[in-house]
């Protein structure tokens, strides 16, 4: 049964097992057996379990260096470890680099955030206004509040694929919020 297990989820699904029985089940000590024996299964999940250990710190080190001024390869020669060779160093550090970048611009106000938000309203509320008149003329005025939800997906979906920026971002959060409210007034005005 868990021969076509990865190393990966054997480890998991042995440490569910003692999570809840205290006992893995024989098939698997079988499996664990023909791949090394107990002891060296032990080992690789404490290796397992440090390697993660290791890159929460490194992450952790990398959001506490980066800034928008900072570049990957300045990162890459503050941060060192003792677990990871240089090449699986440099790996984590780039992935968590990318990462803290992403979220950082996500949540940067930027002329193109403002602009981008300002006409991606626009749309909505006249795209939201139209869906509303539609929703309460044929569907049924009845699930209001259901409708208004789908008016907010619809103001923040049109501004999240203009300024190419989610919720986290203040400002499409809070003009995608606005525009719902404009496009319900626009569309009760033309009902």
């Amino acid at each position: 049964m868990y021969k076509n297990y990865s190393d990966k989820d054997l480890i998991e699904t042995y440490n569910t097992m003692m999570d809840y029985s205290n006992k893995p089940s024989n098939d698997m000590l079988s499996e664990i057996d023909k791949r090394g024996g107990l002891e060296n299964f032990k080992i690789k999940i404490k290796n397992n379990l440090s390697l993660k250990a290791e890159s929460s710190r490194i992450a952790m080190e990398v959001n506490n260096i980066y800034s928008s001024d900072t570049d990957v390869d300045f990162v890459k020669k503050l941060v060192s470890s003792n677990v990871l060779n240089k090449d699986e160093l440099d790996k984590v550090i780039e992935i968590k680099y990318l990462e803290r970048k992403k979220i950082f611009h996500n949540k940067t106000i930027t002329s193109k955030t403002v602009f981008g938000s300002l006409i991606g309203a626009m749309l909505g509320i006249v795209i939201g206004a139209f869906v509303w008149i539609l929703l309460m003329r044929f569907v049924s005025p009845m699930f209001a509040i259901p409708y208004l939800i789908i008016l907010y997906l619809i103001n923040y979906l049109i501004i999240k694929f203009i300024t190419k920026q989610t919720s986290s971002n203040l400002l499409v959060f809070i003009t995608s919020f606005i525009a719902t409210i404009l496009a319900l007034f626009l569309g009760i005005y033309f009902i």
